[in-house]
């Protein structure tokens, strides 16, 4: 294990745990094999294992390690609590209990790995806005998964009015997302304009009022025709884009603030043919 390294460092993200006493198996040795799976985890799906022994080495003060071990804990707490209070006997498996502290019922465990995969969820989004100050994790892989839409992290499914498994619902509708950015590159905004309002939605780098206000359109666009899609999986007659339109405009009004889009092929489509009289036609328009 790289960041949970100790009994201490443990306990800090784990409230409610009765201290061990002389003789009993400490819980970081109870829960060992969950914390390494969950750091190999954290590692392959967020943020790269060089990034992610990049983190481990900081000081435990830092924000981005403390993000990390929050996602490591809670992912492998929630993993291991259904067995934490089961001890295999000859006879079967049975229930730890004594006379002063006992078992849990069905629905209180239930609700406590509820409660760690929310925990783990706001984690999650808290380290995946933090790791564009990573610079490792600029080039990695996991880097190129979350930048590949507008949402680059978990905050979509606030948009969608989803409070429960965030993680989950984001894998979930990542895909349709994708499809929706594919058309508004090809119809609309083309690919390397798409591409500079992704990166500068992971990692806001422009002080520009009018960049930002195109970000949060498009955004707030795209989550609209997202929640459409999943209230109404039948296909409907598309509505004309108003919002993508306006946004269009004002592209094409600020030739300083989007060269990128002048300059694209995407450009020409919105340039409408001019009829020119010449003195050759047989007839003239007025």
């Amino acid at each position: 294990m790289k960041l949970i390294t100790s009994e201490e460092i443990l306990r800090r993200y784990i409230p409610n745990v009765i201290a061990s006493v002389k003789g009993e198996v400490p819980l970081i040795d109870k829960l060992t094999s969950f914390l390494d799976i969950a750091e190999e985890w954290v590692a392959h799906t967020f943020t790269s294992e060089s990034t992610f022994s990049t983190i481990a080495g900081y000081a435990d003060a830092n924000i981005v390690k403390t993000y990390a071990a929050k996602v490591v804990v809670c992912e492998a707490f929630k993993n291991a609590v259904p067995s934490l209070d089961l001890i295999l006997t000859p006879n079967g498996f049975g229930i730890v209990s004594n006379s002063n502290v006992a078992p849990a019922s069905k629905e209180r465990v239930y609700r406590l790995i509820d409660s760690l995969e929310a925990e783990r969820d706001i984690a999650i989004s808290l380290l995946l806005s933090s790791l564009p100050g990573e610079p490792s994790w600029m080039t990695s892989t996991q880097c190129e998964y979350f930048s590949a839409t507008m949402f680059p992290n978990l905050d979509i499914c606030d948009y969608l009015g989803v409070a429960h498994q965030q993680w989950k619902k984001y894998q979930e509708v990542r895909a349709t997302l994708l499809e929706i950015e594919q058309h508004i590159a090809t119809q609309f905004l083309g690919q390397e304009q798409l591409d500079v309002f992704r990166k500068e939605a992971m990692s806001p780098s422009s002080t520009s009022y009018l960049m930002k206000s195109v970000i949060r359109s498009l955004r707030a666009y795209e989550a609209q025709v997202l929640k459409n899609k999943l209230s109404t999986p039948e296909p409907t007659v598309c509505t004309p884009p108003t919002a993508l339109v306006s946004i269009v405009n004002i592209i094409r009004s600020q030739p300083d603030e989007f060269p990128l889009w002048h300059s694209s092929s995407i450009a020409e489509l919105y340039k409408p043919a001019i009829f020119e009289n010449k003195k050759m036609d047989t007839a003239y328009w007025f």
